[in-house]
């Protein structure tokens, strides 16, 4: 591949560029034969030369076009040169993409963010030698193991890390937390994880968002996020939870977290066992739309008190489908009424129609 000229000019990333962003330009390709392209007056590729052996550019560089038989990808680039954003996308189903070569040949010491989209990534050679403070992978095609993290150059900068639907059923949990220093967000949505394993995730005091929604899970293993003190959101909904396992979202007796979020909607849970929340205070703790029939006093009665000493503490158990029998709510009727509030959602159905929440509720009301 040549190019016989290109004019220098404003960049495409380039602040002068910013106000007026032209689309980047996409060539399609099937031939694997040498192409000659000659671009004379387009600014957007300023400082590009492309060679048999690679390609290599300035900060300013806009559209890498790769050209393979029956292939064609884009590579574009975005961002100020302090925050470079480079994204790749191929247009077949998970071909084989060089990331290691294109970020390689990149005029940049480092890249605010690395999206691929649609590819298959070569585990025989690095992802990337580069640190990356963000890194967002969709629809990718991985071999057994996830070896690309295991480059240094990303475990004293990566700050993100998405893989979506991407078919995962089991991911290194404990070896990215414990050797990812400044990792702060994990978004592992619509994947294939069927469980979590006990102590999965190794201390780490960066981590405060893990999405694991959209997956197919129905276990958690005891102690799975035991270990991140500053953890601010843990996202499960929308899988296949029925029994969540004894102290699977319990906390170290010594982690002091605030403002932590736990999502658990839209699963099939009818049972917690003994000790989930143990030493766990969350500020907000959402159980709507599962099949619970009742709230077991031994794993929400201290939960309940310790929430009730914050301002907004919250749980949110909409949707269920609670049982009002007096041996089941007895204890929650009696429950203080600050304690109560904690409570939304609670609505007790009578046969009469008379449906009754919790502030409402009397012992007479069920039978007691």
């Amino acid at each position: 591949m040549s190019v016989k000229s290109i004019d220098s000019g404003v960049g495409y990333c380039s602040a002068a560029s910013r106000s007026n962003t032209p689309s980047p330009t996409t060539i399609n390709e099937d031939s694997t034969a040498p192409i000659a392209i000659e671009i004379k007056g387009d600014k957007r590729f300023n400082g590009l030369t492309i060679k048999d052996e690679g390609i290599y550019m300035d900060e300013t560089i806009v559209v890498i076009l790769l050209y393979t038989t029956q292939f064609s990808s884009e590579c574009t680039c975005d961002g100020p040169s302090s925050y470079p954003i480079v994204t790749c996308a191929s247009k077949s189903a998970n071909l084989d993409l060089p990331i290691g070569n294109i970020v390689k040949a990149l005029d940049y010491p480092s890249l605010g963010r690395l999206s691929l989209l649609n590819v298959s990534i070569d585990l025989s050679q690095p992802l990337t030698s580069k640190p990356i403070q963000h890194l967002r992978l969709v629809k990718v095609a991985w071999p057994s193991s996830l070896e690309p993290f295991s480059v240094n150059s990303l475990r004293y900068s990566l700050r993100r890390l998405e893989i979506i639907s991407s078919g995962l059923t089991s991911f290194p949990f404990s070896f990215i937390s414990s050797n990812y220093y400044l990792l702060k967000d994990i978004d592992l949505r619509y994947n294939s994880f069927q469980s979590i394993p006990d102590f999965a995730f190794s201390f780490n005091s960066a981590l405060e968002t893990i999405d694991l929604s959209h997956n197919d899970i129905s276990y958690l293993g005891s102690y799975a996020f035991a270990q991140l003190p500053n953890l601010r959101q843990l996202i499960l909904s929308h899988n296949k939870l029925k029994v969540v396992n004894n102290y699977a979202l319990a906390a170290n007796h010594n982690v002091n977290r605030n403002n932590l979020l736990i999502d658990l909607t839209y699963n099939k849970m009818f049972h917690l066992a003994t000790g989930t929340f143990d030493n766990q205070t969350p500020t907000y703790l959402d159980l709507r739309h599962n099949s619970l029939v009742s709230l077991d006093q031994t794993v929400f009665l201290d939960l309940i008190k310790r929430m009730s000493m914050q301002p907004e503490g919250q749980i949110n158990v909409t949707d269920n489908s609670f049982q009002c029998t007096c041996k089941r709510t007895r204890w929650l009727v009696e429950l203080r009424k600050e304690e109560k509030t904690v409570i939304q959602g609670f609505t007790c159905k009578f046969t009469a129609g008379n449906d009754k929440d919790l502030l409402s509720l009397t012992l007479n009301d069920i039978n007691c």
